[in-house]
């Protein structure tokens, strides 16, 4: 599946449409005056970051902060660059940006807050629990690579847990050395990354690469998880770079024993289809989710309930399904929006059924529903054509052919059986007032909906919601006209309160009872595990374990460093 051109992509993509607009960039507004900060969670020469709670709506995020006249332009452009692509990026397992701030002093950049530690946490894995996060990175190394997008340092630090529950999932963070690319085939030249989980061919320097440096660091993290041990000597850059240059992979250490031969011993084993030295014999991530490791390797009952629950839905799930998304057809397109910020916004312990219910339409797990996919899976719980007829269509928002992440989220939050607060009613509208006047108008719609606003008339759709006739739309009409189709019960919104909740009327998906689970997301060190005492993991790479950016090398303090 070749990828189409920049601007192909983006008159047929994320660009201009709702989707761009999901990380609000605000210039002007203090940071402070929305954000009040807990606690410093790691500090560098040219910045820090902050665990931060949300005044109105108590929420905590992970703030990184950047001081402007410390860091040289370079710098600048690759945290810029980490913006632009998260903003492209909508995927279960990759992390999101929610908002950026800019001042003459300063850049912020304000995301969801992990607290799960990274893939050193949890160590040592059983190998079924191996192919699960395998199995994620594929499916969000696929995604990136069909929206253009190269990692470039894919690392057990940059995969970190959502929380320290036992079935939280995974996210991949740090897009700071990412590229994007405009076609399948482009080339790259800089010589950045990770020195132990850099591909030959990136190491090598002077020497152009391609998209398939993340397999190869991907099959390092495989290598990495299931033995215990580092594929090639590492205590020296010298060292390690004639070890890869070799490309010799031994499977000598004692946990090998235990490993399935898919894995390793034979020629056609998954970890020597990831390492191949030639980048043109490497599995692409598409190749690589179809090998019998990853196909055929079960989990026990035991680890079943230990890890995130299992794709496979009953019938009356895939009815919630389609119950949920006729109805998000018949909302207004004020409403349907709002939907789309609402689930942008949530954390996934509130998404967790709606998450689901998206990996079990995605069966080639390539991080987005096509039509096919979506008519397959419902044609098998006895759905026709005729009643199928346009549900696609309207579900997908910005009309691409592909049911993204947040798309599918929005039109399914009814199924998940979780009540949506007051607060994420308060950030949509939030959002939708792009210019911060206290109230929604025709223009903040225009601007807010791109593309998507063609055959809508905007004066109508205001006028929808606009109870006084002023012309635009309150917080409070907005909140009335959320709850109009009778499917919300909507108590008093409180500036500050967070008390009060949308409650849906549905049931969810899952074990009855199900724990709701709290928290999220990304910081940079807290999620890594590196601010407090941490299980001894698989081992921190020895010296250099350096980030590479440029050909510079840069000593990094290995996090969670066992003894």
């Amino acid at each position: 599946m070749g990828l189409c051109s920049s601007k192909q992509r983006a008159k047929d993509g994320v660009a201009n449409s709702v989707r761009s607009h999901l990380v609000r960039e605000r210039k002007g507004t203090k940071v402070e005056d929305l954000y009040e900060t807990i606690s410093v969670i790691g500090k560098g020469s040219v910045g820090m970051i902050l665990k931060v709670k949300h005044r109105q709506t108590g929420v905590e995020y992970a703030l990184k902060t950047i001081q402007l006249e410390k860091i040289s332009p370079s710098m600048l452009t690759e945290m810029r660059n980490e913006i632009e692509i998260l903003k492209r990026l909508d995927h279960p397992n990759i992390i999101r940006a929610i908002e950026t701030f800019e001042s003459d002093k300063e850049v912020y950049l304000v995301m969801r807050l992990c607290t799960g530690g990274d893939l050193h946490r949890r160590a040592p894995y059983a190998e079924a629990a191996v192919v699960d996060i395998i199995t994620k990175l594929l499916s969000a190394t696929w995604y990136m690579h069909q929206q253009g997008i190269v990692h470039r340092d894919l690392k057990l630090e940059n995969v970190v847990y959502e929380s320290t529950l036992p079935d939280a999932d995974i996210f991949i963070i740090d897009y700071g050395l990412s590229k994007i690319i405009d076609r399948d085939e482009a080339r790259m030249k800089e010589v950045v990354g990770t020195l132990y989980t850099m591909a030959p061919e990136v190491l090598n320097g002077g020497v152009s690469y391609d998209k398939s440096c993340d397999m190869w660091s991907i099959g390092v993290i495989a290598f990495v998880l299931l033995s215990g041990d580092m594929p090639f000597d590492t205590t020296t850059k010298q060292r390690l770079m004639k070890a890869v240059e070799n490309g010799r992979i031994e499977f000598s250490g004692r946990r090998w024993s235990r490993v399935s031969s898919e894995a390793r011993r034979r020629e056609s084993s998954f970890i020597r289809h990831m390492m191949v030295k030639n980048p043109s014999g490497r599995y692409t991530a598409e190749q690589a989710l179809q090998h019998s490791w990853i196909q055929g390797c079960k989990l026990s009952d035991e680890q079943r309930m230990l890890s995130p629950a299992p794709t496979v839905l009953e019938k009356e799930d895939h009815d919630r399904v389609v119950a949920s998304m006729k109805n998000f057809a018949l909302y207004s397109k004020v409403k349907r929006t709002a939907l789309m910020l609402v689930a942008y916004r949530s954390k996934p312990g509130e998404t967790k059924a709606m998450r689901r219910a998206f990996k079990a339409y995605d069966v080639d797990q390539n991080g987005r529903v096509s039509r096919a996919e979506f008519q397959k899976v419902l044609k098998k719980q006895g759905y026709s054509d005729e009643e199928l007829v346009g549900l696609f269509d309207e579900v997908d928002d910005d009309h691409d052919g592909f049911l993204h992440y947040t798309e599918f989220l929005a039109a399914t939050l009814e199924t998940g059986g979780k009540e949506v607060t007051d607060e994420r009613l308060a950030e949509a509208f939030d959002l939708l007032d792009m210019d911060d006047s206290g109230s929604i108008s025709k223009e903040n719609l225009l601007e807010f909906l791109g593309k998507d606003s063609k055959g809508y008339n905007v004066t109508q759709l205001i006028a929808e919601a606009d109870e006084d006739g002023t012309g635009t739309i309150n917080l409070h009409e907005f909140c009335n006209h959320m709850r109009k189709s009778g499917r919300f019960s909507i108590s008093s919104l409180g500036a500050t309160s967070g008390s009060s909740v949308i409650g849906h009327q549905l049931g969810g998906f899952g074990a009855p009872g199900e724990e709701k689970t709290d928290g999220l997301a990304v910081s940079v060190m807290e999620q890594r595990g590196e601010t407090d005492s941490a299980e001894k993991g698989p081992p921190t790479p020895p010296p250099p374990y350096s980030r590479v950016d440029e050909g510079v090398v840069h000593g990094l303090a290995p996090p969670s460093a066992p003894a």
